[in-house]
């Protein structure tokens, strides 16, 4: 397991990473990524991120502060509307806004990573404000959570309509599995695995889901972990 000061030395290679990463996007990758934006309301950028440091810090949070994070879990209703399809997952709001996003309250060393965390957060959105403003337009951001899945986890088939106009940006990554997210594309849910370092974004209203994490045939436990930074219009 990797030291605090390890995990906060990394941590400073992610924004660093990030801020060297969107320099080299240019104008034509623009283009291009805004274009498969407005078509389907999903963007991936690769290699925004230093994907080891990614590594380093996203194990560092599953091995000390997993524990603090909610279980949402929702059954399988197939006589039920889709918009209510079956999830497993965990997660972890950097800036809860009620009581039931909120674990271990009075953990000190939990409080000190999350408000580490969220200053992260806040930094990368300060970063990362000027691609997603030409990709998917001007929007303000508003918080951050991290999403956990394990073996067997995984979002059915949904598209946040209650939401609004959010916009989520998501920095995932799938150790010991593959991973990924599947996007409704002219009626057929395309996937989109989890590269390394990239940058997912991710529009209002769209359909779609995150398969189930699977064990690899090393027997290695699966994990994916995802930073979300949300963005509202």
């Amino acid at each position: 397991m990797s030291t605090e000061k390890e995990f906060r030395h990394e941590l400073s290679e992610v924004l660093q990473s990030a801020s060297k990463a969107i320099t080299r996007v240019s104008a034509q990758d623009i283009e291009i990524y805004s274009k498969i934006f407005q078509d389907i309301g999903f963007a991936q950028i690769p290699s925004i991120i230093d994907v080891d440091a990614l590594a380093v810090v996203y194990r560092y949070i599953f091995d000390i502060a997993s524990k603090h994070f909610v279980e949402f879990e929702r059954p399988e209703r197939p006589d039920l509307d889709r918009q209510l399809a079956g999830f497993r997952l965990k997660r972890a709001y950097l800036e809860p806004s009620s009581e039931c996003h909120i674990s271990g309250i009075n953990d000190q060393s939990w409080k000190s990573l999350r408000d580490q965390l969220k200053q992260t957060a806040i930094q990368l959105t300060e970063i990362l404000q000027p691609i997603i403003n030409d990709i998917a337009g001007c929007y303000a951001y508003q918080s951050a959570s991290i999403f956990l899945y394990t073996e067997g986890y995984y979002a059915g088939l949904h598209n946040d309509a209650g939401m609004g106009n959010r916009l989520n940006v998501q920095l995932p990554l799938s150790i010991n599995t593959v991973g990924g997210i599947r996007i409704l594309d002219n009626e057929r849910l395309r996937m989109f695995y989890d590269m390394p370092g990239c940058l997912n974004i991710l529009g209002p209203r769209i359909w779609h889901d995150i398969p189930p994490i699977l064990r690899m045939p090393n027997g290695d436990k699966p994990l994916r972990m995802n930073m979300t930074l949300r963005y509202m219009l």
